[in-house]
């Protein structure tokens, strides 16, 4: 019993002597070297001798100890939900619909103003894709280059299923970013043999098709329905026409 009094009374002048509470070196230096991870106990005691007991916090509050607080643990802020491929039908993206918009920009040296619509709908295809699945399909259809060639007529989908007259081949045409109520298509260049998506820089028989090989489409969709976005890509019209590029705004609304 003399020895655990003794013990006692060395633990408690141990805490009150240096208000501070900060634990010596040779505790710290042991905790460094058994590899201890995550926070410690700041002021935590030795063992208590057996037979001893646990000073109770009475006794350790007349001896006036304190420990340090521990310290805060920081969070770092949610990240903004991003979905690339893999989505699920339904979730996330700009509502789904089909909008009016007005598409003004450049393509080559060529200016335009021309209307069009925009399409948002859920996955077209899950399976048989090569560049992972679309969380959403979205879709820019304005005009009919093939057919019809003027300056600024566009097919650019992220799914050829959202293209005028498409068939059944429901073609999975690049990868798509979903953040928020935007989403980004970026057309695969592989799949660009296709021509499901092209554009026409000029009017008339004579007019080059282009097919998209870089570049994005950006559509973001308000919550009262208003839509905003743009189309900035780069177009291949073969060796006789070359690359050239697209570049416009688009806004507008539910149809």
């Amino acid at each position: 019993m003399a020895a655990a009094a003794l013990s006692v009374g060395l633990v408690l002048g141990g805490c009150s002597s240096g208000s501070s509470g900060t634990p010596d070196a040779s505790r710290t230096n042991a905790s460094t070297e058994r590899g201890d991870t995550g926070s410690t106990a700041t002021g935590a005691s030795s063992p208590t001798p057996s037979g001893s007991g646990t000073p109770s916090a009475e006794r350790t509050g007349d001896a006036h100890t304190s420990s340090s607080p521990a310290p805060a643990r920081t969070t770092s802020a949610p990240r903004p939900t991003t979905t690339t491929g893999g989505g699920t039908s339904g979730q996330g993206g700009p509502n789904r619909g089909t909008y009016t918009v007005t598409i003004s920009g450049q393509v080559g040296s060529n200016t335009f103003r021309r209307t069009g619509t925009v399409r948002v709908r859920d996955t077209v295809a899950r399976v048989g894709t090569t560049n992972g699945v679309n969380a959403v399909d979205v879709c820019l259809i304005s005009g009919s280059p093939a057919a019809r060639p003027e300056v600024g007529a566009i097919w650019l989908g992220s799914n050829s299923a959202c293209n005028p007259g498409a068939n059944a081949a429901n073609m999975d045409m690049g990868y798509v970013t979903v953040a928020g109520s935007k989403v980004t298509f970026q057309p695969d260049q592989r799949m660009s043999a296709t021509s499901a998506n092209h554009f026409t820089a000029n009017a008339g028989l004579t007019a080059c098709p282009y097919v998209p090989v870089s570049g994005e489409l950006t559509v973001s969709v308000g919550s009262t329905g208003s839509l905003s976005g743009s189309v900035r890509i780069t177009g291949y019209g073969g060796a006789m026409c070359g690359q050239v590029p697209y570049q416009a705004t688009i806004t507008g609304g539910s149809a």
